[in-house]
């Protein structure tokens, strides 16, 4: 499995989760097998400086992409994420490592609208 997790810098499993996926600089994507990370890759966010809604979920897509955690994202998003059969999974903070360990272990497994797209009615 292929995981991304939107990231503030450039430090692999040490970064911090970002606040926003489309606002990210990085996306650090993770190959693991069972509940191993076997292999760790830091992208920069090509679409870093803006984004329309899809550009994201069909970039991740078409990096294998089967899951994105974050800790905000909108509901459109979530929508297009799951239309591209990538699970998204919100309200995460943290490290990367403890993020993902976290999920590996089954107690993440939702996504819901963030505050700030609910509040401006995109949720």
């Amino acid at each position: 499995m292929k995981i991304a997790v939107s990231s503030n810098d450039n430090k692999g499993l040490d970064s911090t989760v970002s606040e926003h996926f489309g606002r990210c600089p990085f996306f650090t994507f993770l190959t693991v097998d069972a509940k191993t990370i076997n292999k760790t890759e830091v992208v920069e966010n090509p679409f870093f400086q803006g984004h329309q809604p899809f550009e994201i979920p069909n970039f991740l897509k078409s990096q294998d992409i089967q899951v994105i955690i974050t800790q905000g994202m909108g509901g459109r998003a979530i929508d297009f994420f799951q239309e591209n059969n990538i699970q998204p999974v919100t309200g995460c903070s943290g490290t990367i490592k403890e993020v993902v360990e976290t999920y590996l272990s089954g107690k993440l497994t939702q996504a819901a609208p963030c505050s700030e797209s609910v509040a401006h009615h995109h949720g």
